[in-house]
């Protein structure tokens, strides 16, 4: 049964409806929760003046991740070539969300040349440092390339519910449950200089996960999510 799975969820037809599973599910689960947002003029004196940043949020809260932006906001979200990220792109489509395929690993200079060219027409871009497949919680050198080389800050974000399951999976993927209490938070914009020197762009990058670090346990704690 989980062989014939396995292949199933790799058809473009499986892939549509789970897409559409996953955004049905989100969407029950936030027009049934508490929502509080926490720091939201952060982004947003950005967004108001039509100037694109990087949200980088850690990818075991990755379901919720549509409901980080304003719903006319253009956004395009970086996910993997592989068949969990199909999902999340067909799911980012029903959200209005546009993708951009790539990693570190596969694709990763020609993604990198489409996500400049998407922040130059004003687009905010979506970025999971630590995915697709980890380590845990630490943000990869790639993400703080893309924000150098097209001269935006990374703005960490974090989410939590108090109910939810952790799954057994390397990135510890929450799983909401509905009606519940949701909290959004943003934490403070980090600029990277075009001239940065390695050691320089080593700093910022351990800056930016201790503050997506430090961000997400303060967001689990407010909400007591173990």
């Amino acid at each position: 049964m989980k062989k014939y799975f396995k292949k199933l969820i790799k058809t473009a037809g499986a892939q549509w409806f789970f897409g559409f599973l996953i955004y049905a599910y989100g969407s029950f689960v936030w027009y049934t929760s508490k929502v509080k947002i926490d720091n939201s003029h952060i982004p947003k004196k950005y967004w108001d003046n039509n100037k694109p940043v990087v949200i980088a949020l850690w990818h075991g809260r990755l379901a919720l991740m549509a409901f980080l932006f304003p719903r006319n906001l253009k956004v395009s979200a970086l996910i993997s070539d592989h068949p969990d990220g199909r999902l999340v792109k067909n799911a980012a489509w029903f959200f209005g969300i546009k993708t951009v395929v790539g990693s570190s690993t596969k694709g990763g200079m020609q993604a990198m040349r489409e996500i400049l060219r998407r922040i130059k027409t004003g687009e905010t871009i979506f970025i999971t440092p630590d995915g697709p497949k980890g380590p845990y919680m630490e943000c990869s050198k790639g993400t703080i390339e893309i924000a150098r080389i097209a001269g935006v800050p990374i703005i960490p974000a974090a989410i939590s519910v108090e109910k939810g399951k952790t799954m057994r999976s390397w990135d510890k993927f929450l799983f909401p449950k509905p009606f519940n209490t949701l909290v959004l938070r943003y934490g403070e914009a980090i600029t990277i200089p075009a001239d940065a020197s390695k050691e320089e762009r080593e700093e910022k990058r351990l800056a930016v996960e201790k503050s997506l670090q430090d961000l997400q346990h303060a967001t689990d704690k407010k909400v007591r999510f173990k």
